[in-house]
């Protein structure tokens, strides 16, 4: 979107509604996520305002597609660190006005701090049945990030941004059953039972929410 107005960007528009007809027509579903990674401007008034008018702008093109094959999900991981309350405000004014332009759409949302699991349980629900709550979860680190570092990702010269994780360290995994696992500086974690078992209390709390586990991942090393 233009960061200033909120407008769609035509040619990326063209892009995505291309490729959504693409994936259509082999039958599978698609949702439309929205990728920010300045999370700074996430709370910047003015930023939000035009991030609200993007959506409607967005969604009303989007509106032809089957709603069966297409969800939209707002943003992926929202932060809002001590100001999770912005976040709720923000979500409930995205997710009216993406409503408003797409009356049959599912609307997919998650919780602020980087939509994992705590803040999910922070989040407002909205008044609305056809919303599913998402959340991403890497517990316990230690397993999930197991020595990972992230690295630029270049393609064909093109730089990807942060990129892949790589995995350089030599340094044994706690847990590793005597495989060459490695764990780099700085990535903490508990792999135990007590780690495993809060994670999936934290989901058996939320009160028979649709649920969408958004994102796991398990890194492997050069060994495994």
């Amino acid at each position: 979107m233009n960061p200033a107005t909120g407008d769609v960007r035509e040619d990326r528009a063209r892009y995505l509604q291309a490729a959504i007809e693409r994936f259509h027509r082999a039958g599978l579903l698609v949702m439309v996520e929205i990728h920010n990674e300045d999370r700074a401007v996430e709370l910047d008034p003015a930023w939000q305002d035009a991030f609200v008018r993007f959506w409607g702008l967005l969604a009303a093109r989007l509106s032809r597609f089957d709603p069966e094959l297409t969800i939209l999900e707002i943003i992926n991981e929202p932060v809002f660190d001590r100001r999770e309350e912005e976040w709720n405000t923000l979500n409930a004014r995205l997710a009216a006005v993406i409503r408003q332009n797409t009356p049959q759409h599912t609307i997919v949302t998650s919780g602020p701090n980087w939509g994992g699991i705590d803040g999910l349980n922070k989040l407002k629900l909205l008044p609305d049945r056809n919303v599913i709550y998402s959340f991403h979860c890497y517990d316990p680190s230690t397993f999930t990030h197991r020595g990972a570092r992230r690295q630029p990702l270049r393609l064909g010269g093109m730089g990807l941004g942060r990129g892949l994780w790589h995995q350089p360290q030599n340094r044994e995994w706690p847990g590793g059953g005597g495989r060459s696992s490695r764990q780099s500086p700085g990535v903490e974690g508990d792999l135990s039972d007590d780690t495993l078992i809060r994670s999936k209390k934290q989901v058996n709390s939320l009160p028979g929410l649709p649920l969408h586990q958004g994102q796991f991942w398990l890194l492997l090393g050069e060994a495994d």
